[in-house]
Formats: structure tokens, C-alpha cells, sequence
């Protein structure tokens, strides 16, 4: 199984996946940033890339704890990149 694009995916087992172009997550922008996604977590694959990752894109908001502003959070619904030979095996087909 590959993923596919167009399709829909939901997270089985959390993993750690970079985000595209360096996504500013949290007020600190990193061209290396990456999001972790936790099991429940929904996206849809939009496009490919020629290195072999895709290009996915989240079906929700995600929120994330603030360590600059203790009890303060924030959400960010983003695109980021996955790759089926590491991440395929942590998520399943939502139809």
C-alpha cells in the first residue's frame, strides 16, 4: 500500500514528520520544524514531491501547549510532508 493523493488518512500510532517549508509552529520558524502527529489525527495527502515525500495537509486544527507562555496554547492547521517507507505504517485509510 502507498499513499495516495486525494486520499484521506487518520494517525494509528504517533510519529514526528517535517513540516513544509518551514511552517512557522509556535512562533519560532525553522526551515527544519517538524509537527507531531498523535493517533486520531486526520489529513489528506495534496500532492508529490520527486524525493519521494508527499505533501499532506491537515483535515483539523491541532493545538499545541505554548512553552513561552506556560498554560497559553495554540492551533495550527498546516502542511506538512510524509513519507510511506516511515510513516505509512502509523496511520489507516478513512473512506
Amino acid at each position: 500500500m502507498m499513499f495516495e493523493i486525494g486520499k484521506s488518512y487518520e494517525v494509528t500510532e504517533s510519529f514526528l514528520t517535517p513540516v513544509l517549508n518551514g511552517h512557522e509552529i509556535g512562533g519560532v520558524w525553522s526551515e527544519h520544524a517538524s509537527v507531531p502527529l498523535d493517533p486520531g489525527n486526520r489529513f489528506t495527502v495534496i500532492g508529490g514531491e520527486q524525493t519521494g515525500w508527499l505533501i499532506a495537509e491537515m483535515n483539523h486544527n491541532l493545538w499545541f501547549a505554548s512553552n513561552e507562555n506556560p498554560g497559553g496554547s495554540f492551533s495550527w492547521k498546516g502542511k506538512f510532508s510524509v513519507r510511506g517507507d516511515s510513516h505509512l505504517k502509523n496511520v489507516k485509510e478513512v473512506k
